[in-house]
């Protein structure tokens, strides 16, 4: 699948997105507010981070805005507007060419924007097409002119945006042309469907026979149905993906950098019938570094679930697939099909901080996608986050070696002090095992935007909380209604021997609600050895904590107002293959303090269930049984090993039973040594365990003249893996 740019109504004359660029600005398609621009982690302006060499060498930088005429004077229709981008803000004035990304937000009409170096005639092409009152990203490579200034010039009245990606010093290799057209097939000569053909870019139109590569911006207008087009070199087996996606009828753009092949020539396969322009941009040459690979799919969402809104993913490209270990950056495309709403994506340098920029902006349902280059972080990593539920493609295309420029690797292990959202999550995308991120106890940190934070193998997060402070505050005020985005969690692991120690995980809803509202969870413990230790969960209507892994504890916490309908587990347990450890917690207004899923095992103990007065409260500790909802009463298995034992039960006013086991353990349940409050004189029991060996049948064990009772269930089978000893009652006080 492909890396496409929108279908915008366009002139005939398109042009200029060029390839390479590494991230858009963070617009919402359709949303008339562009994000104020944050600032670069903690410390502020990180662009010194790529500065050694700087006056020869490719530099992605850590993006800026330069430009945004919001609130001022609009760019006015055809008249060009110049701003210095070199000799500034750390950018050399020796430098050849500048990429940028360039914003329209809400035209007067429909038009398009050209980009150009200052003192160079104005192309016959375009950078940038628009409807009115759209806001349209697009990326180009722009020449440096007089004064280290670049033009802008539209036939529209519009505000316009543009942020700083890049650079290309003297030794760069790139070389920026006038942009001229190389083909432009429309009408009667229009490209076929499932049609390729190659020409010659390289020994003509001033770009050298030796040249190595071209940017391009291919363009496909009134096109019969959906499509894509491919640009690869001549010689090279045409790659199955695609630089240019579109649909029927009006016109669709994309940059792309592409590697000249044999005879100087490159190829441009069609998919469906469409005419077709190509613009021609400049080149590299060939002293340049940039590196051209087969393209290679790093990753595809599509192979399993959509990625939720709000989500960071990581991924290593250096080291592997051809790119060397020190390779400094990579150009890429991105893809996103399918999203449930308008949103953004950014691809940037792992380790470095989220900013208020775009690599990608769609609208709901769309496919769409876009190129770019991005320096290479920690480990030779990026990251991709997503502002809206969506699968997403990425595919490298080529690379750029260290020369030098490249931030010294982080030394391991190391101790991380943080205070804030962007602090937090630059050390969790560095952090490797050994390593401590330590967020100040003071610290209140609004995690909203984000879901699916991503925790190292042997990485330990600390709050310090203790008897005398509350302890460091993460939290979620994030609401899901869509159904494929509904479920999610704050945190997960991605390696074993995770630690939270001494946090407050707050969610966004500690009240009881209906189904099918939406299903947070504070951290999934989802690989071994994880550790919740001193800790506060609440108000997740999920999970507090869903464990999915062996050897996981979970104890000296508070566990509380986890108590969605359908849902509000204090810890949740999954398939495990040894027990879940959860000890020395106090619980409190959960619907299901503990359960599991049929599948797991746990060992409940040294517990303390306190007073819980309201309406929505189950039984305590919980284990389902795998077939419980349905008519298929062949699997009775309710869970694997249980224990609980020496936990006091001091739940008033509740009239549910204490433990629930809804079906039969696959080895044993052991229920002892409990102590369960008096409630009520009025009760003439007080359950302490409901077993449901089907749907139709059930079967409780309960008090009674300090006896211990159990009914059989209506099929006859006896209390089957179950065993009940030593439990006592309690004081209506409690048990203590």
């Amino acid at each position: 699948m492909s890396f496409m740019r929108s279908a915008l109504l366009s002139p005939p004359r398109r042009a200029s997105l060029l390839a390479l660029v590494t991230v858009a600005l963070a617009l919402v398609v359709g949303v008339g507010c562009l994000g104020e621009v944050g600032g670069v982690g903690d410390d502020g302006d990180d662009r010194a981070a790529f500065a050694n060499n700087k006056t020869t060498a490719f530099h992605a930088v850590a993006p800026y805005r330069r430009l945004d005429t919001r609130g001022g004077t609009k760019l006015q229709a055809k008249r060009a507007y110049c701003v210095a981008i070199a000799g500034r803000d750390g950018i050399p004035s020796s430098v050849r060419a500048v990429a940028l990304n360039i914003t329209v937000v809400k035209p007067g009409q429909a038009g398009h924007l050209v980009a150009f170096a200052r003192g160079a005639r104005q192309p016959e092409t375009s950078t940038l097409n628009f409807a009115a009152g759209q806001i349209a990203a697009n990326g180009t490579i722009v020449g440096v002119g007089s004064g280290g200034q670049v033009c802008f010039y539209s036939i529209a009245t519009t505000d316009f945006v543009v942020d700083v990606l890049g650079y290309f010093g003297s030794a760069a290799g790139y070389v920026a042309l006038a942009p001229f057209r190389r083909v432009s097939e429309r009408g009667s000569k229009r490209a076929r469907s499932q049609s390729t053909r190659c020409f010659r870019v390289a020994g003509q139109n001033g770009i050298p026979s030796d040249a190595r590569a071209v940017a391009l911006n291919l363009t496909a207008a009134a096109a019969t149905g959906a499509g894509f087009v491919t640009a690869y070199p001549k010689g090279q087996s045409r790659p199955g993906t695609s630089n240019l996606n579109y649909r029927a009828g009006g016109a669709t753009a994309n940059g792309a950098l592409v590697e000249v092949g044999e005879g100087g020539q490159i190829c441009v396969y069609v998919m469906t019938a469409t005419d077709l322009i190509v613009d021609i941009n400049g080149y590299l040459g060939a002293g340049a570094d940039y590196r051209a690979i087969k393209p290679l799919r790093k990753t595809d969402s599509r192979s399993g679930s959509q990625v939720l809104d709000g989500a960071t993913r990581c991924f290593t490209v250096a080291g592997a697939n051809g790119i060397p270990k020190k390779a400094r950056a990579v150009a890429f495309n991105v893809t996103v099909t399918q999203p449930l709403s308008a949103g953004h994506l950014v691809v940037r340098p792992a380790g470095r901080a989220q900013t208020a920029t775009s690599s990608l902006n769609f609208a709901a349902g769309e496919t769409r996608a876009n190129n770019g280059i991005v320096a290479l972080g920690d480990r030779g990593r990026l990251c991709i986050y997503t502002r809206a539920t969506t699968h997403y493609i990425l595919d490298i295309v080529g690379y750029w070696p260290d020369n030098g420029t490249s931030p010294a690797p982080l030394s391991h292990p190391r101790t991380y002090a943080v205070s804030s959202a962007a602090a937090l999550l630059d050390a969790l995308e560095t952090a490797v095992a050994g390593d401590r991120v330590d967020v100040a106890p003071s610290a209140s940190i609004n995690l909203t935007d984000h879901k699916e934070i991503a925790i190292a193998g042997g990485v330990t997060i600390t709050g310090g909380r203790n008897g005398s402070r509350a302890g460091a505050l993460l939290y979620s005020n994030k609401r899901d209604t869509l159904p494929a985005s509904k479920t999610w969690n704050l945190l997960r692991t991605a390696g074993a021997k995770v630690t939270l120690s001494g946090v407050r995980l707050r969610g966004p809803d500690g009240t009881i609600a209906d189904y099918g509202i939406f299903y947070a969870t504070g951290i999934n413990i989802a690989h071994d050895d994880g550790r919740v230790e001193g800790s506060e969960l609440y108000n997740w209507p999920g999970a507090g904590v869903a464990v999915a892994a062996a050897n996981a504890v979970v104890r000296k916490s508070s566990i509380h107002d986890n108590i969605r309908t359908g849902r509000g587990y204090g810890v949740v347990v999954g398939k495990t293959t040894t027990p879940a450890l959860i000890e020395h917690n106090a619980f409190r207004r959960n619907r299901h303090a503990v359960a599991g899923s049929g599948y797991g095992s746990y060992t409940v103990r040294f517990n303390r269930f306190l007073d819980s007065p309201t309406a929505g409260i189950h039984w305590v500790v919980d284990m389902h049984g795998v077939n419980e909802h349905t008519l298929d009463n062949s699997t009775k298995q309710a869970g694997v090993l249980i224990h609980v034992h020496n936990n006091d039960f001091e739940y008033r006013g509740h009239g549910m039973a204490f433990v629930g086991i809804r079906g039969v353990p696959a080895q044993v349940a052991i229920i002892e040594n409990n102590c369960v409050a008096i409630t009520s004189s009025s009760w003439v029991t007080q359950a302490i365990m409901t077993v449901y060996p089907s749907p139709v049948s059930g079967m409780s064990c309960y008090e009674k003249s300090g006896k211990w009772l159990c009914h059989t269930p209506r099929s006859g089978s006896a209390l089957q893996n179950i065993v009940v000893r030593g439990n006592r009652l309690g004081q209506p006080q409690g048990c203590r």
